[in-house]
């Protein structure tokens, strides 16, 4: 199921927008934590920039991204899925961090975020078990620790995030 996006907007007191933009004039902690986002669910088929598979909520002082298509995220790892050959990923399986810098202070506040969430979020997990097959389930608490294994490594999370993180 999936909300439509323009309630979300008014929830939010704002509108949806179409209109090309470059990421770094989105909201940066909103920004950030829907770049993490991307990456736990290792999501590469999105931009901001050209709203592919992002709409952005233009509120009275900020741009907020709202995602939305992930059957190319390789937490789902549909059958079909598949990675643009301009990537440096041979799989949907495999993540790439395609959020642009912002500064080391925010990375690491959203960074300390996501690892306070971590037992909430594979709580999510446990809870929808029953969903799934038993292989099925063990992969997907197995993909989503692997994210939470980058972020509690200072030098894991530095390589796959702070030095891959765009600026163009």
């Amino acid at each position: 199921m999936i909300e439509d996006d323009d309630l979300v907007a008014q929830r939010f007191d704002g509108k949806i927008v179409e209109q090309d933009i470059h990421p770094l004039t989105l909201s940066d902690t909103t920004s950030v934590i829907f770049d993490f986002f991307q990456y736990l669910i290792a999501n590469t088929d999105w931009s901001a920039a050209q709203q592919h598979n992002v709409k952005i909520i233009q509120t009275a002082n900020k741009k907020i991204p709202l995602t939305y298509d992930f059957d190319m995220t390789g937490l789902v790892n549909a059958p079909y899925a598949t990675v643009s050959e301009t990537l440096t990923i041979n799989s949907v399986q495999e993540r790439l961090y395609r959020g642009f810098c912002r500064s080391e202070p925010l990375m690491q506040y959203v960074r300390s975020e996501y690892l306070r969430l971590e037992p909430e979020i594979m709580k999510v997990i446990s809870d929808h078990q029953a969903l799934y097959n038993e292989k099925d389930y063990k992969g997907i608490e197995k993909f989503v620790g692997e994210f939470f294994e980058t972020l509690k490594s200072d030098k894991k999370f530095k390589d796959a995030v702070l030095l891959k993180c765009r600026t163009k």
